[in-house]
């Protein structure tokens, strides 16, 4: 198996039973990222931890594709 284990993120339900299904590439890995630097990181938020930078490596988007994607996000209020 190509993951680790035990090594795990929790990720809530809703994020693949409600909003995967509308949510476009970027904003998909752009989610990801930060559910990982918060939920991964038992954290409620990674206002600190978590800059353009930091979701640009994680995800291997541009800074443009983080930015839109991030604006999506947002909008839908995730």
């Amino acid at each position: 198996m190509p993951f680790e284990s035990p090594n795990y993120t929790q990720v809530p339900n809703d994020f693949f039973e409600v909003f995967m299904r509308d949510l476009g590439y970027a904003e998909i890995k752009v989610l990801l990222a930060v559910i990982r630097m918060t939920f991964g990181f038992h954290q409620e938020d990674c206002k600190v931890k978590c800059s353009l930078s930091d979701v640009c490596s994680v995800t291997g988007l541009s800074r443009p594709a983080v930015l839109e994607g991030a604006k999506k996000v947002e909008e839908r209020e995730l």
